[in-house]
């Protein structure tokens, strides 16, 4: 696995309550979220724009008519973070392509992408994936060799309660690290409670990547669960009481 996955990792582990007395300041410094950056195009200069702002991914689509040259600059651009490229077509030539040009992992389109991009080993991948899938088509997810999930958020202006509990349906079903592609009109806001329902980054627009970056610095800890108490209905409890007293009397 790759640097991804590392990092996705350090998240997982940073959700949990260390165990032991872990110096705070290493607590601190412990990931809670990434934040990656969608570009239009392949550009070198946007990708490391995108990087100064603070970007810990970058996602550049990648097709037929991208150059060499063009994968070099973009490689030579994500040196100080990680980049990957976007397939909407190919398999697993495309795949290795990426690979060669040092791309830290790729995200793979589930419905047109052939399969045996799943083959290549050396690079994260991401796959994305259409959250109407039903129950059965998301648990079987867990099974694909790949690092994460990526799913979008269309046709919303703001996050409502629905698209949260979609999110928090999907990662539970698929079982995998999920990153969650966002409307512009999104605003950074929402990332306490995206991060709450299991998300593990957010893709979001070159220019909104400040906004988010500041907001992950500034998230507080993860919430802890409280355990589920268990419902008794009143009549059944009656019940069980009154059939003890009668044991009680039948042994008096």
């Amino acid at each position: 696995m790759g640097k991804l996955a590392d990092k996705l990792r350090e998240i997982a582990r940073g959700g949990a309550q260390p165990i032991g007395f872990a110096p705070m300041a290493s607590r601190a410094q412990m990931p809670r979220m990434i934040v990656a950056a969608y570009l239009d195009a392949a550009d070198g200069a946007a990708l490391a724009e995108a990087i100064q702002n603070g970007a810990d991914a970058v996602m550049v689509p990648v097709g037929p008519a991208t150059t060499d040259d063009t994968l070099k600059a973009a490689s030579a651009a994500g040196q100080r973070a990680m980049w990957g490229g976007i397939l909407v077509v190919g398999g697993r030539d495309e795949v290795e392509r990426l690979h060669k040009a040092k791309s830290d992992f790729v995200v793979l389109g589930s419905s047109s992408i052939n399969a045996n991009a799943l083959l290549v080993d050396g690079v994260d991948k991401i796959l994305e994936i259409d959250p109407s899938w039903d129950d059965v088509l998301l648990r079987t997810v867990e099974q694909l060799p790949i690092t994460a999930i990526l799913f979008r958020v269309l046709g919303a202006e703001d996050l409502t309660i629905q698209h949260i509990l979609q999110c928090q349906k999907v990662v539970a079903l698929a079982r995998k690290p999920a990153f969650v592609l966002v409307p512009q009109s999104v605003g950074a806001g929402t990332l306490a409670v995206l991060r709450d329902a299991g998300v593990s980054g957010v893709v979001v627009s070159p220019h909104a990547v400040k906004d988010f970056r500041a907001a992950v610095h500034d998230l507080p800890p993860p919430k802890r669960r409280e355990e589920h108490l268990d419902a008794t209905l009143p009549g059944r409890a009656a019940a069980v009481s009154h059939d003890h007293d009668d044991e009680e009397e039948d042994d008096d």
